[in-house]
Order: structure tokens, then sequence, then C-alpha cells
């Protein structure tokens, strides 16, 4: 016990020491913004490389991310206001799921594999806010909570159809690829 009080006390000796050290120093002046790399001919000669991206630029392309967006607050392009609902593998697990009919949260969280409570729970509070998902309590006991999709989580319906469609093509794909593999050892 004693040894151990001494360690603590040692290390709290040595934490001041540095402390006091850091308050001593005069304080280093702060690196200027650092102007972009010149690139040597042999980088600039590369097939692959790219132009910067503040040397193509014009002062009229530069845009900030609010100039992205609409006065509604969404996003001009469809495909990333689709995506917001949809942004994360947990939200599309989720619908998934639903698709199917109403889910109580333990249903979602056997189903979802790999999903914490805490990451399920987010998720279903975000799409509800957003109005993918109704959460309806019953007054039983023990209490009840089922999740299920509104007409607007509904109409995903055919983006996932296609979702799942290409996916049977591709396991199809790779699978006879497999096997045309094996056959030619």
């Amino acid at each position: 016990m004693r040894n151990m009080n001494e360690n603590q006390a040692s290390h709290t000796q040595e934490r001041q020491l540095r402390e006091s050290e850091a308050v001593s120093e005069e304080p280093r002046p702060r690196p200027q913004a650092s102007q972009p790399a010149q690139k040597t001919a042999a980088h600039a000669a590369h097939a692959h490389s790219r132009p910067d991206p503040q040397e193509t630029r014009t002062p009229r392309e530069t845009r900030t991310p609010r100039e992205d967006q609409a006065a509604d607050g969404l996003p001009d392009c469809p495909v990333e206001v689709a995506l917001g609902f949809i942004s994360s593998r947990w939200r599309i697990l989720i619908i998934r799921d639903l698709l199917k009919g109403a889910c109580r949260f333990s249903e979602l969280q056997r189903s979802v594999r790999g999903i914490s409570q805490k990451m399920l729970t987010s998720n279903l509070r975000a799409m509800a806010d957003c109005g993918l998902v109704t959460r309806t309590a019953y007054a039983e006991v023990p209490p009840r909570v089922e999740y299920a999709l509104t007409e607007l989580g509904m109409s995903l319906s055919p983006v996932f159809a296609a979702l799942e469609s290409w996916g049977e093509e591709y396991k199809e794909r790779v699978a006879s690829q497999a096997c045309g593999a094996t056959e030619g050892k």
C-alpha cells in the first residue's frame, strides 16, 4: 500500500513539474498556414496526378455547402435528398425489416445483426423525426412498442426491390465465377 502511495506521489510531482515547465516557456510562434507544395516536373507529368482543385476553380465555381441547398434546406441533388433519409447501413436494414410489417424493438435488434441497442434507438428516433417511421406505444403490462413505416417510408419499397434484385444478380454472378474457377482446376 505504501509503495502505491509513493508511486502516485511521484507521478503527481512529475506532472506538476511538467506543467510548471510548460508555463515558464516562452510562447512559441504558431506556424504560418503553409502554401500548397510546389509540384515538381515529375509530379506534374505523372499521368494519374489530378489538378489541384484550388488551381482549377474560378471564383464563380467556389461554393459553400449552404449554396448547394435550396431555400427549404434540402440539397439540390435529388439523389442526395434520398440518401439523407437512408444515410446509414443501419437505416437501410431497419427499413428492409419494416417493409415486411410492424416490428417490436427486440425483433429489430435480433434481425439487424451487429447493431447495438443505443444505435438502434438513435436510428429509430431519427427516422421518426424525418417522417419515415411511426412509434406506437401500447398501454399494456408489460408495455409494448411497435415501429412501422409511414406512407413516406413505404414509398421506398421500389428502391429496396431494385436493391434486392441487383444483390441477387450479383450473388449469382459471383457464384458462377466461383464455380467456373473450380472447374478449371
